[in-house]
This record gives structure tokens, C-alpha cells and sequence, in this order.
């Protein structure tokens, strides 16, 4: 589910499936009724939708669209179907255009005019929220940066950048930027970026870039390509065992909010079992994370990972034990 839409809960498939399809009908698309069906049964979210049988959707279908004489659906009213937001999501809008921390995602003259027209909409009220997070990146102060690095991923161009690493080292690069990731745990946002000159994914954390240009020249194409195909080489994953003290389940699925995992609770003993996919490059991070849940954190597999974690303890172990001096 790392990827399912925002508000599945609120909407009816069904209907937004057949208002897309009224549109294209409208548009002189020429459906036929098995085109239609065809359709309705490939629709993104068919899996979320209960009790949908084919009678259903068959029905649906004949209850909305009418077939001249060649077979090819035509509207009872000439008009396209609008596609109404729910007030949930109206609501999610006001706040995300009104929160300066999401500032870069827009234009100002579009977050304004659509200011303008939610006017008499409510805000939720994000006094009453609470984010269990750490303090992570200054966000108001990153705004620059983010809304160029946004700019230049949504127009597709490249990107000019200089970064200081982790050693006060200074990179100066040229690059196709791929995603921009937020780590909501420790409240951080990250550049993924491809260097076309060495064929590689970079990450950077935002924060270590000083400067960063909008260039006039387009991304390759094929960029996404070579990033996917990189990405697809470096997948592992790990299985583990994570046991309810001392916080550890919650404090598990915040420190691995931004992967993606399956999950499954142990009735017998209230313990988590769960698969957590990363890339190879993460995986220092990732065995940072299992070690600080302490040992209510038990790797399952692989055993490469598994021995790793069980031989940083051992070593902390009998290093705790060797400076031990009993008091006399």
C-alpha cells in the first residue's frame, strides 16, 4: 500500500470510473459495451472496491450508457461529467496551500488564487495534531532549494548543484534530478539525483546543498530507464521480529516509514513480523535502525545481515564487560 491514492476512503471507484468514461465518450471515443466492461475490469483500485462482480459492473454500465445501432455507446445528455472533489480533500488542499512548510510545491500566484477560491473553506485544524518526529530540517528555511529541485523535476530539466558532504568536502555536479523522498520520521528531505556522466543514483540530504540552478537543458530520455533498471539491480530486503517492549513496534514503524513493508502481527504473542524492502545503499542505515530497537529487534534474514547485527552486539557486549571494574 506504500503507493495507494490519498483518498481511496471517501471515494466511489465506480463513479469516477464512469465519469472518466462518459468523457471520453463524450470526447467521440466510440466505446463499445465489451469496451466498456474491458475497462471498468482494468480500473486502478478494483481491489479496494468490494463485492464488484461483473454482473455489477455490466449493469452499471447499461444503466448509464445507451448504444446506437453500430454498437457504440452514446450519452443521454450531450455534456461531459465534471469530476467534484469531496470536501475532505478541499479541506486537505486549504491546508497543505496554507502550511509554509509546503510552500515550494506551488507557484505563489497559484497557491493565491487558490486561496482565493477555498476561501469559505475550513482548514483542519493542525493545532490539535500532533507529529511525533524528530527536529530534522529547518523547512521554511529550505524553501528555496526544495522549490527549485521541484521545478526541475516537474518541468523535466537538469540541475546544477553544490553539495558539502559529511566530511566539509565541496562537489559541485551536474545531474538529472529523479525523486525528491521525505523521511517523516526524522523530518527530512532528500535529492535523488542521476549522475549521467557515471550512470549512478546520488542521494543528498537537502540540507548539504548551498546552491542549486534550474538548467535550460531537458533530461535525457532516457533517464527514468536507467534510474529504474539501477534501482531494480540494488533491491534486498530483510525479514525480522520485532516484540512489544519498551515501545519498540511504534518506535519500529517510524524509523522505517519511508520503506516499504509488509507486516504481520503474531497473535500468540503480540510480536510483529515483517519483510522490509531497502536498496544496497541504505544499508548502513538500515542496520543502524535495527540496532537502536535494542533487543526486541530480531533479524530473521538474511543471514548476512543477521550476523552483522548479532556480532555489533557481541562486540559491544564484552567491550561493556571489559571495562567493568567492580567497586571494592
Amino acid at each position: 500500500m506504500a503507493y495507494s491514492p490519498l483518498f481511496h476512503e471517501v471515494h466511489s471507484y465506480p463513479y469516477l470510473w464512469l465519469c472518466l468514461l462518459c468523457n471520453e465518450v463524450h470526447a467521440g471515443a466510440g466505446l463499445s459495451r465489451a469496451d466498456i466492461l474491458r475497462r471498468l475490469g482494468q480500473m486502478e483500485g478494483l481491489d479496494l472496491v468490494d463485492h464488484l462482480s461483473q454482473e455489477r459492473l455490466a449493469a452499471l454500465t447499461d444503466a448509464v450508457f445507451s448504444f446506437d445501432e453500430a454498437g457504440r455507446a452514446v450519452l443521454a445528455a450531450d455534456l461531459p461529467v465534471p469530476h467534484r472533489p469531496t470536501t475532505d480533500e478541499l479541506r486537505w488542499l486549504k491546508t497543505m496551500l496554507t502550511d509554509p512548510a509546503a510552500a515550494f510545491l506551488l507557484p505563489r500566484e497559484l497557491r493565491e488564487k487558490l486561496c482565493t477560491r477555498l476561501a469559505d473553506v475550513p482548514a483542519y485544524p493542525t493545532h490539535i495534531w500532533q507529529a511525533e518526529r524528530e527536529q530534522g530540517d529547518d523547512l521554511p528555511a529550505l524553501q528555496t532549494t526544495l522549490a527549485s529541485f521541484w521545478q526541475a523535476l516537474t518541468t523535466g530539466h537538469m540541475i546544477s548543484y553544490v553539495n558539502i558532504d559529511g566530511r566539509g568536502k565541496r562537489h559541485a555536479h551536474t545531474a538529472a534530478p529523479c525523486r525528491l523522498e521525505y523521511d517523516a520520521q526524522s523530518n527530512r528531505f532528500r535529492a535523488i539525483v542521476w549522475d549521467t556522466v557515471e550512470m549512478r543514483a546520488v542521494k543528498l540530504n537537502l540540507r548539504s546543498i548551498r546552491t542549486l540552478h534550474v538548467l535550460d537543458a531537458p533530461i535525457p530520455a532516457d533517464t527514468e530507464a536507467d534510474f529504474r533498471g539501477f534501482l531494480e539491480g540494488r533491491r534486498r530486503s530483510f525479514r525480522m521480529r520485532v516484540l512489544p517492549r519498551n515501545n519498540a513496534v511504534e518506535r519500529c514503524f517510524m524509523i522505517f516509514a519511508c520503506y516499504e513493508k509488509d507486516a504481520a502481527v503474531d497473535s500468540a504473542d503480540g510480536s510483529y513480523l515483517l519483510t522490509i524492502h531497502y536498496y544496497d545503499f541504505d544499508y548502513e542505515e538500515v542496520r543502524r535502525h535495527i540496532l537502536s530497537l535494542g533487543a526486541a529487534a530480531i533479524v530473521l534474514a538474511p543471514e548476512e545481515l543477521r550476523s552483522s547485527v548479532a556480532e555489533t552486539w557481541r562486540t559491544a557486549w564484552q567491550r561493556a564487560h571489559s571495562n567493568f571494574s567492580p567497586m571494592q
